[in-house]
């Protein structure tokens, strides 16, 4: 395991990064693609999500 050990008290999370950089703009998509089909295959499951959402910033200053 990499990381730091988990307790059982501890909740568990998972990080999906995507759109942080100016020519990656398809990372969003795919992000948002994959956070879809988790939470419409674990529907009917007793699990609690927090999902926050953020925007696109161009760091670039690319005008793609």
């Amino acid at each position: 395991m990499i990381g730091n050990p988990i307790r059982r008290d501890q909740k568990r999370i998972i990080w999906i990064d995507g759109g942080n950089h100016a020519r990656e703009w398809p990372a969003f998509h795919t992000a948002a693609f994959f956070i879809n089909k988790v939470l419409i295959l674990l529907k009917n499951a007793s699990l609690s999500f927090l999902i926050i959402g953020s925007t696109t910033i161009n760091n670039d200053n690319n005008k793609y």
